[in-house]
């Protein structure tokens, strides 16, 4: 009898409805799309390489807001933080989750990216979203909390 069984047998609190709403948990939590956002503010990918820097030119038409040789913050309209979200995937009552924004701006990031990729400075747009490892730390923190949460909430302790 596994934790699950035992759980459901005294509460009726299902594996299923525990990890269902893990999910619905997570994904209306905004920790995992703000750490997402917080390594975009430092111009990072998800493997913590800054992606590019800021060009003369783009400091002189942005009239300053983006300084020449400062890392890519990915913040121009605010639609891709914005609209940045953690997708809780659920099998076999296990959960993986992916990072991932509905902007409208992400296919003109992406291709901006592919049509100026070189052989040096190739880099993959879809390895902009992601979770540092070093970074997981927070995620865990709030994938368990999240589960204590419900357990104590629906067990009644």
């Amino acid at each position: 009898m596994t934790i699950y069984d035992y759980i459901e047998n005294i509460t009726g609190y299902s594996p299923s409805k525990y990890v269902s709403d893990i999910k619905n948990e997570l994904e209306n939590d905004k920790t995992i799309p703000e750490i997402q956002t917080k390594q975009w503010e430092k111009g990072q990918d998800s493997n913590g390489n800054i992606v590019g820097t800021y060009s003369e030119m783009t400091e002189i038409l942005s009239g300053g807001r983006k300084q020449a040789g400062t890392p890519y913050t990915f913040y121009d309209t605010g639609d891709l933080y914005k609209q940045t979200k953690a997708i809780i995937n659920e099998k076999d009552n296990d959960l993986t989750f992916i990072v991932d924004s509905d902007s409208p701006h992400k296919k003109d990031l992406f291709d901006f990216f592919d049509k100026n990729a070189s052989p040096v400075t190739s880099f993959d747009p879809e390895d902009l979203f992601g979770i540092q490892k070093e970074n997981m730390d927070e995620v865990v923190d709030v994938v368990q909390d999240k589960c204590s949460s419900l357990l104590i909430k629906n067990l009644k302790i």
